[in-house]
């Protein structure tokens, strides 16, 4: 997997590493990098050898992929710009899942193998392998406005956006959020769609629906939260079942098909009906248990009409493959009218689940029905009435269609159990209808309390954990302030009967001796930056009050140590500013607020307006700076987790007085 990784990051330096910020997806820059990673694997492996990198790759967890190429990335950068460096890791880091998105087929649709007699020989061949597009997030990321949660990795990414799994610091569960990263898209959000979703939201669970608990749609990046399904998609499943006999892979798929119906007319049935308009198998997730959930109820017209509007202005015929066999090339399932950009109807969905259905039944991602598609479902046994449903679902007129999901249900269950005319056989089958939703809503219903239960846990999760933070900053500042009047009392006593020349002592007090400050600046993730910091001077802490007011704690003419966490010591200066909310700090000698000059980096600029989560810059004079490499520390020197104390241990206060050249 290393030497794989090393002749893609090579040729992305080869082709420049700020090219993976602008390249479009299936563009030529792509091409570029795959020819020079081709012809660089071709002069450094033999065809078994490549292959067995390709299942290392294939094989590799996220954590194993991203420790792999942040190995790479330093070795190809070596000295060059940090920037370029992160940039090139993320980029390696999604290898692996773009490897495994290519190998799957009917024999291994995880594709975690390498498949007998595969050939890597040409650049279309390489960028089938490389990831098709650049994230615009980072691992270790915040959720934009929801403190406490942090990106752990990417799942995916497509016209909408991009899709990434996150978890909270203490709260339990994996969440997946969507981050809309187009700004038509996002446009669209914040009017007809944003009504949408609040309805969604409003009408609860449903079994074979994935929640939408949370959403952000006014952030410079709107955001919508899903409960994590991790058992992958329909997509998986259609290609495992082509290796079942036909006989059972017609009836799973036959039931999953009047499941996905049924799922969908409880929609279809509100007034107004709320039409998913992007229903595909890479939108129908599988649970824990193999139970269908579909996901992006409410924002699924935005990404097909992106998807759409992509199509025409014409998708390479490799993007267009590799969409296709993930079940998510959008134009196979939407209707003529969708295409057209008619008014939504729930038709449109019952188009999408007839073409879905059919690949269900034959097996195949690769293509939708065709002008022949009957003649390919009676290879299969299939009785007339079911590839008449099939047939109508997929009909180009548009009353010719079901009406809706509950209709569409209803016939197939009738199909699946054969015709009858008996009325006894009828009532009992409607008295099993009756039956089987009556458990749906017991489920349901069960369900939706375990999610309440769930919820009031959280809060109270949440509470335990604010008033605990509390309790100790309280204890904390009730421990330094009695050892501070405990060095006053000291302090004085043996001048008992002098007079105090003027009412400064106290302050006095709080500037002697030195401070500790993290820098805040955590590898691998978009914070503060330790070289504004020094440019500019100042240091800033956010993300919540616990970490703001410990900066407003240091007076002006603190003596101040900046520590940059599992390097070292780096800086030496004095407060001469007090604390400001970053959107109003601006620098020593500067014209500019800090947000205002260009090359700021880290995410110094998040929740401007919010006094509790916004950054708050202190002013520091630097008398002596160190870069990152030549921080400063020995064995058992101090280090703290909190963003600002007092530094009392005498060896550190030593060893620091030597190195930055303190004489007073």
């Amino acid at each position: 997997m290393l030497a794989f990784m090393k002749c893609v990051a090579e040729s992305v330096m080869e082709k420049g590493v700020r090219g993976l910020a602008e390249f479009v997806p299936g563009g030529p820059y792509l091409f570029d990098v795959a020819a020079d990673a081709m012809k660089r694997m071709k002069e450094r492996r033999k065809r078994d050898e490549v292959c067995d990198e390709l299942r290392q790759a294939a094989q590799a967890t996220f954590e194993e992929a991203k420790a792999a190429a942040e190995r790479v990335a330093r070795e190809v950068v070596a000295a060059g710009p940090v920037e370029d460096r992160l940039t090139l890791e993320l980029y390696l880091s999604q290898v692996p899942g773009a490897v495994r998105k290519s190998l799957r087929r009917p024999e291994d649709y995880t594709g975690r193998s390498v498949p007998a007699g595969f050939v890597l020989d040409t650049a279309d061949d390489m960028a089938r392998l490389l990831p098709p597009q650049m994230p615009q997030f980072r691992t270790g990321q915040q959720l934009p406005g929801r403190p406490g949660w942090s990106l752990l990795e990417p799942l995916g990414a497509g016209g909408f956006g991009e899709v990434w799994k996150v978890e909270h610091d203490f709260i339990p569960g994996i969440r997946a959020v969507k981050f809309c990263t187009d700004p038509t898209a996002k446009q669209r959000l914040l009017t007809h769609e944003g009504k949408l979703i609040a309805r969604v939201m409003k009408e609860g669970r449903h079994l074979h629906v994935v929640p939408l608990v949370d959403a952000d749609l006014i952030s410079e990046t709107p955001w919508l939260a899903y409960e994590f399904v991790g058992g992958g998609d329909l997509a998986g499943k259609i290609l495992a079942w082509q290796q079942l006999p036909v006989a059972e892979r017609v009836a799973q798929a036959i039931e999953s098909l009047r499941v996905l119906a049924q799922t969908t007319s409880h929609f279809h049935r509100l007034t107004p009906p709320i039409v998913h308009r992007d229903l595909k198998p890479a939108n129908i997730l599988v649970g824990d248990d193999g139970a269908l959930k579909i996901t992006d109820f409410g924002i699924g017209g935005i990404a097909a009409q992106k998807a759409i509007s992509s199509s025409r202005d014409g998708a390479t015929a490799y993007s267009r493959a590799v969409s296709m066999l993930s079940g998510s090339f959008t134009p196979i399932y939407a209707s003529p009218q969708q295409q057209r950009g008619a008014a939504a109807d729930p038709r449109d969905d019952i188009h999408a689940l007839g073409v879905i259905g059919y690949q269900m039944l034959t097996g195949r991602l690769d293509a939708g029905p065709g002008p022949r598609f009957d003649r390919d479902l009676r290879k299969l046994s299939l009785p007339d009435s079911l590839i008449d449903i099939i047939g109508d679902c997929i009909d180009t007129e548009l009353e010719h269609r079901p009406a809706d999901g509950s209709v569409l249900a209803a016939r197939l269950q009738v199909a699946s159990e054969g015709p009858t005319s008996s009325s006894v056989n009828i009532e009992a089958d409607h008295e099993r209808r009756r039956q089987q939703e009556q458990e749906t809503r017991l489920k349901e219903e069960a369900e939706r309390l375990r999610r309440e239960q769930e919820e009031a846990d959280r809060l109270r999760l949440e509470k335990e954990h604010r008033e605990k933070e509390e309790a100790e900053r309280q204890s904390q500042e009730q421990a330094e302030e009695e050892a501070r009047l405990t060095v006053l009392r000291k302090a004085k006593a043996p001048q008992t009967t002098s007079k105090r020349k003027d009412t400064g002592d106290d302050e006095r007090d709080t500037r002697e001796g030195f401070w500790f400050v993290n820098v805040g600046e955590v590898a691998g993730r978009d914070t503060r930056n330790w070289d504004d910091c020094r440019e500019y001077g100042f240091l800033a802490a956010g993300y919540g009050a616990k970490y703001s007011n410990a900066m407003k704690r240091l007076p002006l003419g603190a003596r101040v140590f900046a520590y940059v966490t599992g390097l070292g010591y780096v800086g030496y200066g004095e407060v001469i500013q007090p604390a400001v909310m970053a959107r109003d700090f601006i620098p020593d000698g500067s014209v500019l607020p800090l947000l205002k000059i260009p090359d700021v980096g880290g995410n110094m600029g998040h929740d401007l307006d919010d006094e509790d989560v916004a950054e708050w810059c202190v002013g520091i004079r630097w008398h002596m700076t160190f870069d990152r490499e030549e921080a400063k520390r020995f064995p058992g020197a101090f280090a703290n987790q909190n963003v600002v104390c007092k530094l009392g241990d005498q060896k550190t206060i030593a060893y620091l007085r030597k190195e930055f050249n303190v004489t007073d």
